[in-house]
């Protein structure tokens, strides 16, 4: 059933799935950690983006790890309890910081490795696919657009305000004490070129090339994909999830 490269199901259908299987992983519940999610995300990475499993685990461990300690250093070795919980998805049984920082970066994880999963690759490598199959609003899609077109354009503008103060020999490419030292001169050339490149994509090339209206027609409502039975699949398996988390928080 894994399916090599992109995923079978459709654009609309992956959205439709991460939207509640997300609501699912932040439904509160009496486990340390969310079960039926858990399941489904396992499910999800085996057989959909088997390729990307480890991938996607690699990365939701990179992101969480430094939001862990953070929390750790909060909950259990400052403030030494955990609040009390008023409807979120925390234990309502005790009050140990440890299990609330546990419950919650458990949480955070299945939905930081869900999200990369499903889309990132989507959204990087065929972001204009995407947005053009995917059933969303025309404004949407367009907003969508553009938003990754400038943070492409940040990430540009970001490496080559490296490249010039590593040419300059103001920095070096490994880590070093100059880069320390250096580190506010790197934060401000960054700034000033993304500031410099986004103006002058923002004033002059979308306006001259009119992107907007170019996206317009991009974006036919006739080039959207209609769901698969195998997106009908997932959705099924997406809404019984929910329904168990809802279920075991109302015990």
């Amino acid at each position: 059933m894994a399916v090599q490269g992109e995923s079978a199901m459709t654009p609309t259908g992956l959205v439709l799935c991460v939207v509640t299987v997300s609501v699912a992983i932040f439904v509160p519940g009496p486990y340390l950690v969310p079960l039926p999610p858990m399941a489904f995300v396992s499910c999800f990475l085996l057989l959909e983006r088997r390729n990307d499993a480890l991938k996607a685990l690699g990365y939701g461990l990179v992101v969480m790890g430094p939001i862990a300690i953070y929390l750790s250093v909060v909950w259990i070795l400052i403030a030494g309890a955990a609040p009390v919980p008023q409807g979120l998805p925390y234990p309502r049984a005790g009050h140990s910081a440890v299990v609330y920082v546990a419950n919650l970066c458990s949480r955070l994880l299945l939905f930081v490795v869900l999200l990369h999963a499903a889309l990132k690759s989507s959204l990087t490598e065929g972001a204009l696919r995407f947005l053009t199959e995917v059933k969303l609003p025309k404004p949407v899609k367009i907003m969508l657009a553009m938003t990754l077109a400038i943070a492409s354009t940040i990430r540009a503008s970001t490496e080559k305000a490296w490249v010039s103060l590593v040419t300059a020999n103001l920095l070096t490419p490994r880590m070093s004490w100059r880069n320390a030292r250096h580190g506010g001169l790197l934060v401000l050339t960054i700034w000033m070129s993304i500031v410099g490149t986004v103006s002058a994509r923002l004033q002059t090339k979308w306006m001259t090339e009119d992107v907007p209206s170019r996206l317009k027609d991009v974006f036919a409502s006739h080039r959207e994909r209609a769901l698969t039975r195998r997106d009908l699949l997932w959705l099924g398996g997406a809404v019984v999830t929910i329904g168990l988390s809802i279920t075991g928080a109302l015990r």
